[in-house]
């Protein structure tokens, strides 16, 4: 009797030990858009300290870091306020020193820069991350600037998505 009371209390406990709960849960995972530009330089002076072709010209290099995973994109340049008296600016982003995926060509083009319109700098990039991209900046202006001539103007820099367009 003792050997069947043992093993009564034994089988019980084993009964209660497996005893068990479970939920299930469908877990989403998905990609969204991630794109960010930013620039190694908070702003950039760029003294008119040449004269070409008639016209006062200065130039000036800074830097952009570009992480996006776009399939296919475009990054443009836009000025909130054109500049005064007849001076530009314009930009072409270098990607000489850029590792780009297999198979990618980047074929950037020297924009002039207006308040207007914003003008593509580089077309069909597909995702890449470097902070690699050299930005060359290029300011001209008349003669008739003088000396006296200094205007601040922001330039913006979009990513934005070609597939569709």
């Amino acid at each position: 009797m003792r050997h069947a009371l043992s093993f009564l209390l034994v089988l019980g406990g084993v009964t209660m030990a497996h005893a068990q709960d479970s939920a299930d849960q469908d877990v989403r995972v998905y990609a969204t858009n991630v794109s960010a530009i930013s620039l190694t330089d908070a702003s950039v002076d760029i003294p008119l300290d040449e004269v070409v072709a008639g016209e006062l010209k200065g130039t000036a290099l800074s830097g952009m870091a570009v992480t996006s995973n776009i399939l296919l994109y475009k990054i443009s340049g836009q000025l909130d306020t054109d500049y005064s008296d007849g001076a530009a600016l314009s930009v072409l982003l270098d990607f000489t020193g850029v590792a780009l995926p297999v198979g990618l060509t980047v074929n950037p083009v020297r924009q002039t820069l207006s308040a207007s319109v914003a003008k593509d700098l580089v077309v069909g990039l597909s995702p890449l991350a470097t902070s690699d991209i050299v930005v060359d900046y290029e300011a001209t202006a008349p003669l008739a600037v003088g000396t006296s001539y200094d205007e601040t103007n922001t330039v913006t820099y979009t990513i934005t998505s070609t597939v569709g367009l």
